[in-house]
């Protein structure tokens, strides 16, 4: 069911940037419909084949009574899952009282849940979000973001006697850097304090309230999570350019979260395998899409605990086997489940089954 039994689709995207340049739009929908051919107009749902809509779009408008058009729910963080019910409550008034979403106050997992109920097809990033959807919705599927914008690089075979000045790396949204507050000391005995260098590719700065409020430097969320060894931590825009340049030196990477934040443990699988087409041998937290992945390959590279951590980031840092080995076995899981015609085939697939 390829892209030639599909005629060219005029699409009206409600999407996360209004430039389609946040990873949520061109990772995905905006990839798939360049690829293909298709048309999309942002905001503008007139005279449309599709109705696309993100996790930005006011999810609590009623588009079944003002159209008979399909709609497309692209659900792309996990939104139904609930950090706690005072927290859900806050997120879900803040968008209304910010005129992101219509109606009443009410807590944003139930707008969501609600979406999901009335969206003709659901697409999501992770097998476990897809359980949760599941509830909601019998036409869900799970699709990860393209990463045909990362090059692929091979494995970089580093001077693995060094037992200082080497590098490590870590790519991101700011927001997610506080996964560093439950390890940072074993990095500082076991790293940092040797003259080790952890590179941060992000933002310069973000935003703690829905995207466009309480704005917040990185250098000063990095120098609370890291105060004794700032010095060591480098803070670099993110772009392609300087993820392949950082990304040279690395000896590994680490993908720490926040383990008590139920919305990063439904965390897809992304971001290793964008450190794995980069040729970076990788560290993660033990969260559930990471965990699968890991049971596919035979590979060990979850952490649970804080004694996991230590462990597994001196073996990084000083055996090539298992560096070496991670990324032969990780390039054949990316030549196996995740290429461009894989990814563009399911978003047919997604797509075919409204038209």
């Amino acid at each position: 069911m390829g892209f030639r039994l599909m005629r060219k689709l005029r699409i009206g995207y409600s999407p996360i940037s209004k430039d389609l340049k946040a990873p949520g739009d061109r990772r995905r929908l905006a990839y798939w419909a360049g690829k293909r051919g298709h048309q999309i107009q942002v905001d503008d749902f007139s005279n449309v084949d599709l109705i696309v809509l993100s996790e930005r779009s006011n999810l609590a408008k009623d588009f079944h009574t003002e159209t008979s058009t399909p709609i497309v729910f692209d659900l792309v963080d996990g939104y139904l899952e609930i950090e706690s019910r005072t927290k859900d409550y806050l997120r879900g008034c803040l968008k209304v009282l910010s005129g992101q979403v219509s109606g009443p106050l009410r807590r944003f997992s139930e707008t969501v849940g609600e979406m999901c109920s009335k969206a003709n097809v659901v697409i999501c990033s992770s097998v476990e979000q897809r359980e949760l959807i599941s509830k909601f919705s019998k036409n869900c599927h799970v699709i990860l973001d393209f990463h045909e914008e990362i090059p692929n690089l091979p494995f970089k075979d580093i001077e693995y006697s060094a037992k200082k000045d080497f590098e490590l790396i870590w790519e991101g949204q700011p927001a997610t850097l506080e996964g560093f507050q439950s390890i940072y000391r074993e990095l500082e005995d076991l790293f940092l304090c040797k003259s080790g260098l952890l590179n941060l590719v992000t933002d310069h700065s973000y935003y703690r309230l829905l995207g466009k409020y309480w704005p917040n430097s990185t250098e000063a969320l990095v120098r609370r999570i890291f105060p004794n060894s700032f010095k060591n931590v480098g803070i670099f825009p993110w772009s392609i350019d300087n993820l392949v340049k950082h990304s040279q030196n690395a000896r590994g990477a680490l993908l720490p979260l926040n383990t008590d934040n139920r919305i990063q443990m439904l965390k897809p699988e992304n971001r290793l395998l964008v450190m794995w087409k980069l040729g970076i041998p990788t560290l993660t937290s033990s969260i559930q899409s990471y965990e699968r992945v890991e049971s596919q390959t035979a590979l060990s590279f979850t952490c649970k605990t804080n004694s996991d951590w230590k462990e597994k980031i001196q073996t990084l840092l000083s055996d090539r086997d298992f560096a070496a080995e991670q990324i032969k076995v990780g390039k054949e899981y990316l030549r196996t489940n995740h290429t461009e015609e894989i990814l563009l085939n399911k978003w047919d697939i997604a797509i075919k089954s409204v038209l």
